[in-house]
């Protein structure tokens, strides 16, 4: 890697540390009833099965994560039971490690002009 890049490289690991950069719509760190799944393993995220809005049920499969060829379910645990998704953090086609947010969700009452702001995809991003 050239010094531009190691630098560039250096420059990006410290502003993650730190939490720069996190300016998506319905973000919802700042609240102290958000509830992060993560991924338990090292993964492709396969499918996501949830939506933001939609309220989470314990046991309920949130994402399906592949790796080696083996599907992996990520369910909802009884103490993110009730929270209503607020962020997909790692889309489909995403590469999480173990511990890495995939879904936020947030419990109890939301910003809903958050979630009126996301927006889906249209036929033209497609093409």
């Amino acid at each position: 890697m050239g010094d531009f890049e190691q630098r560039l490289f250096e420059e990006w690991t410290e502003a993650k540390k730190a939490g720069y950069g996190s300016t998506a719509v319905g973000d919802d760190d700042e609240y102290s009833n958000s509830v992060s799944i993560e991924s338990p393993v090292d993964a492709n995220v396969w499918k996501v099965l949830v939506k933001p809005g939609d309220t989470l049920e314990a046991g309920q499969a949130v994402v399906v994560l592949e790796a080696t060829k083996m599907e992996i379910n990520v369910v909802a645990a009884e103490a993110q039971s009730g929270a209503v998704v607020t962020k997909i953090s790692h889309p489909p086609g995403s590469v999480v490690s173990p511990g890495t947010t995939v879904i936020k969700a947030h419990r109890g009452s939301i910003n809903h002009y958050s979630l009126s702001k996301i927006k889906p995809l249209s036929a033209k991003c497609l093409t």
